[in-house]
């Protein structure tokens, strides 16, 4: 549509809250301090992540329960592993890693260059190495657990609960390496975090037998 004329500025109707919704979208614009504060919460919210193992307890912990309810009479012995496994992963990791967050928490608080700092990429890297150590050796437990899969309802339970605590192992993995290798940095992370969201976790080596003890039988 082409107008004859230019509107004149008295034609247009001006609603009052329009105008005050478009003055105070301007005045909300974050100035260089507020980005700068949100730059750094969301770094540190990374690394938050990066190094929390909560999630995890809680997918062993729902494996945990339905072995307990469902297999307790016919893998005593692949159940005891489990609640063994449970402890290490509790004292070792999730214990661990909340005595760590503060160590970086006040790091990142208290040094402008946070991104750069050799001081606190120095802590963030060693702690990448030892839950690094730790993932992989609860990887190594879950590629050997065998769990009987008889009953299809309950077989496809443990098994997608299984699948789950996979998945987040190799995630925790594929970040870690990368941490402990290269250093964090919020664009690696993002990207690695991408890519190995939608990767198939490491199979089990083919000369790697199951987890069968006698005792089950």
């Amino acid at each position: 549509m082409v107008l004859s004329a230019p509107i004149p500025r008295e034609a247009i109707i001006q609603d009052a809250s329009v105008v005050q919704f478009s003055h105070a979208m301007a005045e909300q614009v974050p100035n260089e301090t507020e980005v700068a504060a949100m730059e750094r919460n969301y770094f540190f919210a990374l690394m938050t992540e990066l190094f929390d193992f909560g999630q995890l307890l809680i997918l062993f912990d729902a494996l945990l329960r339905l072995l307990q309810e469902h297999f307790y009479k016919r893998i005593p012995a692949t159940l005891q592993d489990c609640q063994n496994q449970r402890l290490l992963l509790q004292q070792k990791m999730v214990a661990v890693a909340l005595k760590f967050r503060p160590q970086f928490e006040t790091l990142i608080a208290l040094h402008d260059d946070y991104a750069t700092n050799e001081h606190l990429a120095e802590r963030v890297e060693k702690g990448a190495r030892y839950f690094l150590t730790e993932v992989k050796a609860m990887q190594h437990f879950m590629h050997q657990l065998s769990v009987p899969t008889e009953n299809k309802t309950v077989g496809t339970r443990v098994m997608n609960t299984i699948k789950d605590i996979k998945d987040l192992l190799h995630l925790k993995k594929r970040l870690l390496t990368e941490v402990a290798l290269e250093g964090f940095s919020v664009v690696k992370y993002q990207q690695v975090r991408a890519i190995a969201s939608i990767e198939e976790p490491d199979a089990p080596q083919t000369e790697t037998k199951r987890r069968k003890r006698k005792s089950d039988n």
